[in-house]
């Protein structure tokens, strides 16, 4: 009886083990699950949606979310006007195909388009409309960025200072998210309008959900970056794994500086090896209370609120999530402060970062 006792209370402390070890903080691509430990320091804040620069590079309009945002003139890019977005055929190929490559039905993009009539082929440089806005469809970002959906997501436009992939089934995003891009590209590109153009990785499905191999890329807030390269590294390539000798540091940290600009970002994940690169040059055009809203300041503790963060897999781009918009009430998301919203052209505040 004793040893049977014994055993009995072995197995009990060793099922006891396992559901604590299973209670630990569970990380995942792109991010934190809503039980991790730094979610037990951060909160819910609202910034009101900044002010999208005026510009011309940008093809995307999109409805007013509410009557107190702000609205600028009547300029492509402006919150006034995003409603709809057309895309730029790279090739000849079929109607259905190219339906397939943007995730829509051939039906739908030939209601959408009516001078496809009659024709089963499409020829580069023709622009046709992926999307108008409906106001019985609103977009919507449901559950937590591993586990939810995207309900009518807006395709995100083309645009001077960026590229997008010729597939583009998952390049759909929340309002703010899309809208949040538009503006940090736009300022990107306005302080090095020379600069290589920004290569826009996946987003989400026009309907969320699972994103193989992501394990976030759901609900529409989750955006992988390419890093700007120095001249000659890419070549034909999406992107390429970055280092100290191939990484451009000072128009990647444009980059970073701008999205972290649009009050928007919740969390950034950059490889380690990379964020000790971009730390350092930072440290030159920066002041400390800058640094210590993007980079972990050792000794700071558990109250600092910073956006970057280390997470594998991220040598060749860098993963944005942004956090839930105001009006999405099913939409699940936890984050630390966001940066305060850049005055009214976030391109003034940024030309300072550049020596």
């Amino acid at each position: 009886m004793r040893w049977r006792s014994f055993i009995l209370l072995a197995l009990l402390v060793s099922e006891g083990s396992f559901a604590a070890a299973s209670a630990q903080p569970q990380v995942i691509d792109g991010g934190l699950a809503e039980d991790s430990q730094s979610a037990t320091r951060v909160v819910h804040v609202h910034v009101p949606d900044p002010l999208i620069p005026a510009s011309t590079t940008a093809t995307m309009e999109t409805p007013d979310r509410s009557a107190d945002e702000p609205v600028s003139g009547d300029v492509p890019g402006s919150p006034a006007l995003l409603k709809t977005v057309s895309w730029t055929v790279p090739e000849p190929m079929k109607v259905e195909t190219l339906a397939q490559k943007w995730g829509l039905r051939e039906a739908k993009l030939r209601e959408l388009n009516p001078q496809l009539e009659g024709r089963a082929t499409v020829q580069p440089g023709d622009e046709l409309v992926v999307f108008t806005w409906q106001s019985d469809q609103t977009t919507e970002s449901i559950g937590a960025p591993h586990r939810g959906r995207l309900a009518h997501g807006i395709p995100m436009p083309e645009g001077t200072p960026w590229r997008l992939r010729d597939r583009r089934i998952r390049a759909y995003g929340a309002v703010g998210t899309v809208r949040s891009l538009v503006q940090a590209f736009t300022a990107y590109g306005e302080i090095h309008p020379d600069g290589p153009p920004i290569h826009v990785g996946e987003l989400s499905y026009r309907k969320g959900g699972r994103a193989w191999p992501h394990r976030s890329h759901r609900t529409g807030r989750d955006v992988d970056i390419g890093y700007i390269m120095q001249p000659g590294v890419l070549g034909e390539r999406h992107w390429a794994r970055a280092d100290e000798k191939t990484l451009d540091v000072e128009r990647t940290w444009t980059l970073i500086k701008a999205l972290g600009e649009t009050g928007r970002v919740q969390r950034m994940f950059i490889s380690s090896r990379l964020q000790k690169v971009l730390k350092k040059y930072a440290r030159t055009v920066e002041t400390d209370e800058v640094l210590g809203q993007y980079f972990r300041t050792p000794g700071a503790g558990p109250a600092q609120r910073y956006l970057i963060t280390h997470e594998n897999g991220h040598r060749d781009h860098l993963h944005v999530r942004f956090r839930c918009d105001a009006a999405d009430r099913r939409c699940r998301g936890r984050g630390p402060f966001p940066i305060e919203p850049a005055p009214a052209s976030i391109g003034a505040s940024l030309s300072t970062a550049a020596p």
